[in-house]
């Protein structure tokens, strides 16, 4: 397995523009393909790309923005194939090497020494300091900025999507958040966009490594309806009275998704994403007593900051509802 990790690392030949050139032809399809089974996707990662850093880059490399890359790619493939050998060389050159490098390994404690073994001599292969390749930091040029666009193509259905940052408002992070959220899922937006306004689903996510959250619709008849039941939703929660069995089912389900169980593989690529990103066992357990400990008062307080989603981020996709009301209310549009 260390013999192929290394040969696709340091003896792939990037110089077939034949091949190279049929690898992004299929990419630039399967992306162009995904528009509309995967609108909600696209969507919420457009407005979670306005609202922060880390979706931006997400954005860059598997959302519209990167589709728009393809498309251009096509055009230089044929027209400069040169300049483009020349980068896919310098990119190797600045990801294959040992700086930075970190190993996450799942085995059986018998098997582990055999492992690392292994994995110490692939490393030994990788070009080091002496390689006279240096990492330049780059400065990312980019600043949370609420976006307002309709993603224009040839369907029947529409994905209407709303965001915001939550942090930036004030909230205060509170494990009580995925229980509400769970209750929206099922209760709220279900009720409202889905069995009233005939949308196929809708979905609400939040990050709470960056304070984002996206409502997004799927399959939607609708725009207009949908984003008004978007901003109402703070009101909603303000408002809300809840019997105790609704509250107990939406804990359990908030727990339920905190907690799945994972076999060997997702275990050690959860635990190695928690150890990138500082999530502690200890802010995991704090997580869990604030939702076992979640009150309906932990939904009003969060309603007040939702009444604002307004001033967030708008992203829609869809056809000529979509397009309709965009120029109805002077919202900049381009195809998808």
């Amino acid at each position: 397995l260390t013999d192929i990790f290394a040969e696709v690392l340091l003896e792939t030949e990037f110089n077939d523009q034949a091949r190279f050139t049929q690898i992004v032809m299929e990419e630039k399809a399967r992306q162009e393909q995904a528009l509309v089974p995967a609108g909600h996707s696209v969507a919420a990662l457009r407005l979670a790309g306005s609202l922060n850093l880390n979706a931006h880059l997400s954005e860059l490399t598997s959302g519209i923005s990167y589709l728009d890359y393809l498309r251009t790619l096509v055009a230089e493939l044929e027209n400069d194939w040169p300049a483009v050998l020349k980068r896919l060389e310098e990119i190797r050159k600045i990801l294959v090497r040992k700086e930075g490098l970190i190993v996450n390994l799942t085995a059986r404690e018998q098997d582990r020494a055999a492992c690392e073994q292994a994995f110490t001599r692939l490393i030994a292969r990788l070009p080091g300091e002496g390689s006279g390749v240096h990492a330049r930091p780059v400065q990312l040029d980019f600043a949370p900025t609420p976006l307002r666009e309709g993603l224009i193509l040839p369907a029947q259905v529409n994905y209407v999507g709303l965001g915001v940052n939550l942090y930036e408002l004030g909230y205060v992070y509170d494990g009580s958040i995925h229980v509400i959220l769970k209750y929206l899922r099922t209760g709220y937006l279900w009720e409202e966009i889905r069995v009233k306004g005939g949308a196929y689903g809708a979905m609400v996510s939040f990050d709470r490594m960056s304070g984002t959250l996206c409502l997004v619709s799927y399959r939607d008849p609708n725009v207009d309806a949908t984003l008004e039941v978007y901003r109402c939703l703070g009101e909603h929660l303000k408002t809300l009275r809840l019997e105790q069995g609704e509250l107990e089912r939406s804990i359990i389900g908030a727990i339920g998704e905190l907690d799945v169980h994972l076999l060997p593989d997702a275990r050690g690529s959860a635990s190695f994403v928690r150890f990138l990103t500082g999530d502690s066992a200890a802010f995991r357990q704090q997580m869990r007593r604030q939702i076992l400990s979640a009150r309906l008062e932990h939904f009003h307080a969060l309603g007040e900051f939702l009444s604002q989603i307004g001033q967030g981020s708008l992203c829609m996709l869809g056809g000529q509802k979509v397009e309709e009301f965009a120029k109805a209310n002077g919202i900049a549009t381009r195809p998808a």
